[in-house]
């Protein structure tokens, strides 16, 4: 199977209006959907004496209630089809905690977690691959100076990934003879959680 076409739609994975919106947007100019990557995500640093409910509320919607939102209208279309891959990603916080105390990020990335083992039975009967990629520290926008400096004595590689490093563990987990590996879950953290 090779993958020819993709669009680009706006979309807040937190609203489940606007999540259908996409849904449709996304069935009308393709026909159908055989990837889906939940990669949206945001970090608000905080310890949990400082966390507002705002704050919660904002980091569990698009991170997690996201995750749900796009699985819950893009997967059955996939089972119907018998298949799909199903790529959500979590974060080494959603396995070991947050070194920085944030509770509310570390409690939606071990919530993907559950969810995506728990997809990947519902699915798996129908040839959708449900699988998550757990990054470590990762040199993206959200990632600040601080945060970077206090996590490399903790990676045995002793630096943070690049983007196209985790994009590369996403691209092995969408190879189309890849079926025996429902529910897992790829750490990708240069050895700071094994």
């Amino acid at each position: 199977m090779i993958w020819k076409k993709s669009c680009f739609i706006p979309c807040d994975v937190s609203s489940s209006e606007s999540t259908k919106h996409l849904f449709d947007e996304s069935m009308r100019q393709m026909g159908k959907v055989d990837i889906l990557v939940n990669d949206a995500g945001i970090a608000l640093s905080n310890t949990m004496k400082d966390i507002s409910e705002a704050d919660w509320d904002a980091v569990i919607d698009v991170n997690l209630k996201g995750v749900f939102n796009m699985c819950k209208l893009f997967t059955q279309q996939m089972m119907d089809r018998k298949w799909g891959r199903i790529i959500n990603i979590s974060s080494i916080a959603g396995r070991r905690g947050s070194l920085f105390g944030d509770v509310h990020y570390s409690s939606a990335k071990a919530g993907v977690i559950g969810f995506t083992k728990c997809l990947a039975r519902i699915a798996g009967p129908c040839n959708v691959t449900v699988n998550a990629v757990a990054p470590g520290i990762a040199k993206t926008k959200i990632l600040s100076e601080a945060h970077e400096q206090a996590s490399l004595s903790m990676i045995p590689l002793g630096r943070t990934a690049e983007p196209r490093e985790i994009a590369s563990v996403i691209l092995f987990l969408l190879l189309p003879w890849l079926i025996m590996l429902p529910g897992t879950v790829l750490d990708v953290n240069g050895g700071s959680y094994m």
